[in-house]
């Protein structure tokens, strides 16, 4: 039920600026991911594509990430290797998160030192106010659960449904992916939101 003003600024902040935070994501993360235009020859700069899609076609990363950790799965018992599949589905994930517009300023600044440049910066409070505000909101009805209330002032949760959320669903689970890799180091890993 949110005005379509807060839709359009979403996207914009993820064609003006949001798109930085992808050259930081996993190839094995496959959900919710952006389509790029081709690269031109001398060019070391990524352009969000576009057009009528911003995202790639969810069917189609849903696929390509179930596909792959069956085959990988099918060649280790190919080899009569034993094979033990996770599968996590985190409830409520999108109010589970918190965030800080700290810590994302300082991920988007490592790939572009101008990302409070006063072009954007209208777009950027327009955009940090609307998920604090959303967050205020959704603290005050208690949903899903109690533990909504114990989101820190300055933190933030992910509005279900605003396009934006997808980039940063993907982008708070960096540390998440990195610890996998580090700790279990798996045969095969991905991740789909």
């Amino acid at each position: 039920d949110v005005p379509i003003e807060i839709h359009i600024v979403s996207i914009l902040w993820i064609m003006k600026i949001g798109y930085l935070l992808e050259k930081d994501f996993d190839e094995k993360c496959f959900g919710n991911r952006l389509i790029f235009e081709k690269k031109r020859a001398n060019s070391n700069s990524q352009k969000v594509v576009e057009g009528e899609g911003l995202f790639k076609p969810y069917y189609n990363q849903y696929q390509k990430w179930r596909d792959e950790g069956i085959t990988v799965a099918k060649q280790y018992l190919d080899k009569k290797q034993s094979v033990l599949f996770i599968n996590i589905d985190i409830k409520d994930y999108y109010y589970s998160v918190r965030f800080t517009f700290e810590s994302l300023r300082q991920a988007l600044l490592k790939h572009d030192s101008h990302y409070l440049m006063k072009d954007f910066s209208m777009l950027v409070e327009v955009f940090e106010q609307t998920h604090l505000k959303y967050t205020e909101l959704i603290k005050k009805t208690g949903y899903p659960n109690d533990l909504i209330k114990n989101v820190s002032k300055n933190e933030s949760i992910l509005p279900i449904g605003l396009a934006s959320s997808y980039i940063l669903a993907n982008w708070y689970l960096q540390k998440f992916d990195s610890r996998v890799h580090q700790h279990i180091r798996p045969i095969y890993y991905s991740r789909y939101v």
